[in-house]
């Protein structure tokens, strides 16, 4: 029979090996690093049937852990509020046109609350 392995070193169960492309491929098919078009495309479409249900999408991607869904379902999400916040250049410029005009340096200053005395000068 082979030597167990020695202290330290993993055995078959968890060695991770470097896959074509970017990140690790863990036992069991798990990815790390990048996300590929194909798993956010089958991502989004169990997003559409299971909803925020990160456990069911985890169950159906067989290539990702419910964390790792979790993590990539908030960037994703974001990322869309992210971009539909972004004006466009002709709203950025329409808004620069009409935006008022700074007021001048000096401050507005409010007249005391009643019955508070007001410092000479």
């Amino acid at each position: 029979p082979p030597p167990p392995p020695a202290a330290g070193t993993p055995d078959d169960s968890v060695r991770q090996t470097h896959f074509a492309g970017n990140g690790k491929l863990l036992a069991g098919g798990i990815r790390t690093g990048r996300w590929t078009e194909e798993e956010h495309a089958e991502f989004l479409r169990l997003h559409a049937i299971h909803g925020r249900s990160w456990t069911a999408i985890a169950n159906y991607l067989a290539t990702r852990t419910e964390p790792q869904v979790r993590s990539h379902a908030q960037k994703h999400f974001l990322r869309q509020q992210k971009a539909k916040a972004v004006p466009d250049d002709a709203a950025a410029a329409l808004t620069a046109l009409t935006a008022p005009a700074p007021s001048s340096d000096r401050r507005c200053r409010l007249p005391p609350a009643p019955g508070r005395r007001t410092r000479r000068r």
